[in-house]
């Protein structure tokens, strides 16, 4: 009895250990510094990991986690860390991530009401930091995500460990807004598995609610500004950098010199006359790719 009573203390000590090592992982987290990637939208959605030894397998159970694992270290595993997850070599049903050990019957089944649909409101489109969303496409099949602080969106690394499909579907729509994030220049690359035809990108943009004009995109710590035009010479999206410095352009002599004085250009399907400077007071904001050109002068 005596000897039965003095493993129960050991296990009941190993595990408040445990549990204490998770929560001390997840308070050390919380306080680190977000360092913001520069190329997040060509980051692999498939976790890092490592495999086992049979040596380490054979672990006492004692050392697993005891219950559901807490929401904040899930998050910590779905992508707000840097950190490797461990899995075994014979089974990918151990796991091992920053010192905790456990199994998938740790991991808690995330509520369905966590997971809502995001949509632009006011060409905003805000997938929020260290938060769960649903895209539903356009054959009704629904696709669970997960919004990182460092600022891309992926598929939850817990739903991989849990062997939960994550398709061509979820990956392509996460690279598409990844992608949004950085410089749109070539995202109508004409390779299939790079870039997106021009409907495509259309309807993802048709999906989300976004009107005509700048577009606000956010995720994590990072937001990043684009210009939706009804151009068909290019792709809809362009940086704001780029909007900036045509819209600079398109306001001074030396555009409209070549047109002429009292020369009318459409911009955006409203008329604008060149002055005597040969200029065009256009408002900010207006559609500069899409234009109907006067005819240019003879020299």
């Amino acid at each position: 009895m005596k000897v039965n009573k003095n493993i129960a203390n050991e296990r009941a000590t190993l595990r408040m250990e445990q549990n204490r090592l998770a929560i001390e992982h997840i308070k050390k987290d919380k306080n680190k510094t977000v360092i913001k990637s520069k190329d997040t939208y060509t980051k692999s959605l498939q976790p890092r990991y490592f495999n086992y030894t049979k040596k380490d397998t054979q672990k006492n159970e004692t050392d697993l986690y005891e219950g559901y694992l807490p929401m904040e270290f899930i998050n910590l595993l779905n992508g707000d860390n840097d950190s490797e997850i461990g899995v075994t070599i014979d089974g990918d049903s151990l796991f091992e991530f920053k010192g905790v050990r456990f199994t998938r019957k740790n991991i808690p089944e995330i509520p369905e009401s966590e997971f809502e649909e995001i949509k632009a409101i006011n060409n905003v489109i805000d997938f929020g930091k260290s938060n769960y969303f649903k895209y539903v496409s356009s054959n009704g099949k629904e696709y669970r995500l997960y919004s990182r602080k460092s600022g891309c969106i992926s598929s939850l690394e817990t739903d991989w460990l849990l062997n939960r499909d994550n398709d061509l579907v979820l990956q392509r729509y996460a690279h598409f807004w990844n992608w949004c994030m950085e410089d749109v220049t070539f995202i109508n690359n004409n390779a299939p598995a790079v870039g997106f035809t021009l409907k495509q990108e259309h309807d993802y943009l048709e999906e989300m609610g976004v009107d005509y004009g700048f577009v606000t995109i956010k995720m994590g710590d990072r937001e990043n500004t684009l210009f939706r035009t009804k151009s068909k010479l290019h792709g809809e999206l362009i940086n704001k950098d780029k909007y900036d410095a045509q819209y600079k352009y398109m306001r001074t002599s030396r555009f409209g010199e070549g047109f002429g004085v009292g020369a009318v250009i459409t911009i955006g399907g409203k008329e604008y006359m060149f002055d005597a400077n040969c200029q065009i007071d256009i408002p900010y904001g207006a559609d500069i790719f899409d234009v109907k050109y006067p005819p240019k002068l003879e020299k």
